[in-house]
């Protein structure tokens, strides 16, 4: 196990060095000149000697490799540089508004847990009864329905004519509510179906089924051997389902006005803010990765056959 979890580490670490030079690369090789885009943003003329003396001092006059293990160097002491913008260190800006998103993020997987695995082995239990149906036609809306839409209908509903919840910012409690289930509707619906589906096969195993005749209790058999086998794709969906919360969280937190770094990098992608951009996405990146490592190592320890496949 121990041997396993160090080359998934050594491979997240490859692939963050690898990734990170990608994006370096392509926001060096975009349409828009970073000298250009500083110059703009401090509001200096775009003259030939203005461009060439900003090259020369963000270091873009270098080849492109010496450019990255220049940033990387500072990078790995979490100096992103400076914003064109506000002139402040990025990740510190990036660090202060990461938290809310962060929240939204969690609390979204959390109610996504929470409500997914009850009512998928619900489903499961009562299958082609009316409320399996049910489930499958919530699973079809769930699939069909944009998030933004969605989260339009619940504002107009809710906020506007209920006067129940507040429209925008987070205060408190009641402002989670709206944004937390348009940004986890869809992959409720989806993993509700999948839980579902997972304990539909494994419930039909004989070693199952033996041991109803033996007289052990449904609850039993569902705790004890239904639930570890069945979570093993379920817990691949969760890792999945997470980044996708995190991605889709920019969205809903421009929707409800939430305090977040989806707004902070909106106007960051607007006024090519490009140390700003760069170092989100090696974070957004890097937790990405720190999530599939996380997942793979659960999904060892409740499938043991993967470390002795990986050994053989």
């Amino acid at each position: 196990m121990k041997k396993y979890i160090f080359h998934r580490l050594i491979y997240t670490v490859f692939a963050i060095l690898l990734l990170s030079f990608v994006v370096f690369t392509i926001l060096r090789i975009g349409p828009v000149d970073p000298a250009k885009a500083y110059l703009i943003s401090s509001k200096i003329p775009l003259t030939d000697e203005a461009i060439a003396l900003t090259r020369i001092e963000l270091g873009l006059d270098k080849p492109l490799l010496t450019q990255y293990f220049l940033w990387l160097e500072k990078a790995i002491h979490f100096d992103f540089g400076i914003s064109y913008i506000t002139k402040r260190d990025v990740f510190t800006d990036l660090c202060y508004y990461f938290p809310t998103t962060l929240k939204l993020a969690v609390s979204s997987m959390l109610f996504l847990i929470l409500v997914s695995l009850p009512l998928g082995i619900l489903a499961a239990h009562k299958k082609d009864s009316a409320y399996d149906k049910l489930i499958k036609i919530f699973s079809f809306l769930g699939v069909s329905i944009p998030n933004f839409w969605l989260g339009f209908m619940l504002l107009y509903v809710f906020s506007l004519k209920l006067h129940l919840i507040p429209a925008f910012g987070n205060e408190g409690f009641k402002s989670y509510i709206l944004p937390i289930i348009t940004l986890s509707f869809m992959s409720l619906a989806i993993n509700i179906r999948l839980t579902r589906t997972a304990f539909l096969e494994y419930m039909q195993q004989r070693s199952l089924q033996y041991l109803t005749i033996l007289g052990m209790s449904k609850t039993k058999i569902y705790g004890k051997y239904t639930l570890k086998n069945a979570m093993l794709p379920i817990i691949t969906s969760f890792g999945m389902h997470f980044g996708e919360l995190l991605g889709g969280a920019f969205v809903v937190e421009t929707l409800f006005g939430w305090p977040g770094v989806g707004r902070f990098m909106v106007s960051a992608l607007y006024n090519h803010d490009y140390p700003i951009i760069q170092c989100f996405m090696v974070m957004i990146t890097v937790i990405f990765l720190m999530i599939n490592l996380i997942t793979d190592i659960l999904y060892a320890y409740l499938n043991p056959k993967i470390v002795y496949e990986e050994k053989a």
